[in-house]
């Protein structure tokens, strides 16, 4: 268990939410309906994952990152963060759950429904559960009584699945001690840092290297499906002096959300405080509807008579007009509409997508043009071929030299002057706290593990690590302090929870990842050839 904190000390708060959110996020973004295996992505025993089910899941993902990253949610970040098969994992896992809770026994009862649902004081009147706030409160959040009750028990399921394998995590006073001076720790180092550019004159290609590297990696190259269109907008905001809000439906959506507002003195804000927002978020629901038909009925006109200009013109509607654009590099206007991707390049020329939605406003877009994908010849290409090709081999050449230097210095010879020879920057970082980025070297999970393993009698690690941007680093060890705070007596409560949930989840994911190795060894998780186009 030391060895598992020491690993994890300086992400262990973030381990403890980011287990909490996989298992919300299974439960309560979890779509799967089990439908006909013509439609199959992947079946899990006798359960089936649809395809609907994966594009409702992913949607759901790109939002979730579209809320909290907002502008800096880029294409390379989405592909970093590999959506679909994060999409794919969540319906999986959510079939293994409620596959095995089946098996073991694990079932829950309508009563019980009913009864969690009950005691939610967002549904509550005078302590007392209020019929007519439940259909309201979910009408707020575009579900379904029967939709919410399916997650719920779906939820309870998971948590008394969860519950088994609590009973046997215990956390020890030595073991909060450890968590504890371990967040306490400041470490200093000095980086060794050798970017890739600085061998990029030690590589040149003959055109025979060009074309292989080129013929090896055509798809690279290939230029994508591009499509131009133009966009009618109808947003909320459009519509908002259209509706009304009551002082009751302020309040409906108060109590069902003061809990997630920031507290003003460790409590909630009062009412008259926040109405004035809540008043507006609640306008803006309600104009999104308003609009929602507006959008409708442009459709239903422009379908019928072929006349998006006109009817625009008509109804003093403004068109925005694209360029070409790719469904990895949609316009900025675009990418917060839900399926957008999909709907554009999956509409003939001169013909009009269904109503599509942001949350904030509805869309009709109309395909003007497009252009086919195509892989062009190497001779087009041939200056990105030389850029990506000299860049890799830069990169394994610095890495030699880096690993060379390392195996130096771990001999004795003099860190810095080994840095000058080789043309490396040497950079200080400070004293910084475990979970913090690496000053002036990133974020790099593994530097960042490496970097806190060190010490006076092992001073540098024992391999060369890359950051984001290519560079090759090589940390020494400068000094470690401790910030003695007094706070033990007053975290050691909440570090044992927190232990306890980290422990419980690291168990919890580590046999749900073997419960599906077995399953797919065993045949019973098989992907469809779909799976392979997702």
């Amino acid at each position: 268990m030391l060895q598992f904190m020491r690993k994890h000390a300086q992400s262990w708060l973030i381990k403890v939410l980011l287990g909490l959110i996989i298992v919300v996020f299974v439960l309560y973004f979890g779509s799967t309906r089990w439908r006909e295996p013509a439609e199959a992505v992947v079946t899990v025993g006798d359960r089936v994952i649809a395809f609907g089910d994966y594009r409702k899941e992913y949607q759901n993902l790109l939002d979730m990152y579209r809320q909290r990253l907002g502008a800096n949610l880029t294409e390379d970040v989405v592909k970093s963060l590999n959506l679909k098969q994060q999409a794919l994992d969540n319906l999986v896992n959510q079939a293994v759950l409620m596959m095995k809770a089946e098996e073991m026994g694990i079932r829950v009862s309508d009563e019980e429904v009913r009864a969690v649902i009950a005691m939610q004081p967002a549904f509550q009147r005078d302590g007392v559960f209020d019929a007519r706030r439940y259909e309201q409160l979910l009408r707020y959040q575009r579900m379904s009584p029967e939709e919410f009750e399916a997650l719920q028990k779906k939820s309870l399921m998971t948590a008394k699945l969860q519950d088994i394998f609590r009973q046997g995590v215990k956390v020890s006073e030595q073991e909060m001690q450890d968590i504890h001076r371990m967040q306490s720790e400041r470490i200093n180092v000095e980086l060794f840092k050798l970017p890739a550019r600085a061998c990029r004159g030690k590589v040149s290609a003959a055109r025979e290297d060009l074309e292989k590297y080129y013929a090896d990696r055509k798809d690279d190259f290939r230029v994508p499906a591009r499509a131009q269109v133009k966009i009618l907008s109808f947003p909320a905001e459009s519509y908002a002096g259209k509706v009304d809000v009551s002082a009751e439906e302020i309040r409906s959506a108060y109590e069902a959300n003061k809990g997630k507002m920031p507290p003003v003195k460790g409590q909630p804000p009062p009412l008259d405080a926040v109405k004035g927002r809540i008043a507006e978020e609640l306008r803006l629901q309600k104009a999104m509807g308003v609009a929602a038909e507006s959008a409708k009925k442009a459709h239903d006109t422009i379908y019928q008579e072929e006349n998006f200009d006109a009817y625009a013109a008509k109804n003093g509607l403004r068109v925005q007009e694209t360029g070409f654009f790719s469904a990895r590099e949609l316009p900025a206007e675009l990418r917060q509409v839900r399926d957008v991707e999909n709907q554009i390049f999956n509409t003939r020329t001169g013909e009009i997508t269904p109503v599509l939605s942001s949350p904030r406003a509805h869309y009709v877009i109309r395909v003007t043009a497009r252009k086919d994908a195509v892989t062009p010849p190497f001779d087009e290409v041939r200056k990105d071929v030389e850029e990506r090709w000299a860049a890799g081999e830069a990169q394994k050449i610095c890495r030699k030299e880096a690993e060379a230097a390392l195996e130096r210095i771990r001999k004795g010879e003099d860190f810095r002057a080994v840095a000058r020879e080789k043309g490396a920057e040497i950079v200080e970082t400070g004293l910084f706290a475990p979970g913090a980025e690496i000053p002036k070297a990133g974020s790099s999970q593994e530097l960042i593990n490496a970097v806190f393993q060190l010490s006076e009698k092992t001073p540098y690690p024992s391999e060369v690590y890359a950051t984001g941007d290519g560079t090759l680093v090589i940390p020494r060890f400068k000094e470690r302090k401790r910030v003695e705070d007094g706070s033990w007596e007053k975290q050691k409560d909440i570090l044992k929870v927190i232990l306890l949930r980290a422990k419980e989840a690291e168990y919890f994911q580590a046999w749900l990842k073997e419960t599906r190795e077995t399953m797919e060894k065993n045949g019973k998780i098989k992907m469809s050839e779909n799976a392979q186009k997702l």
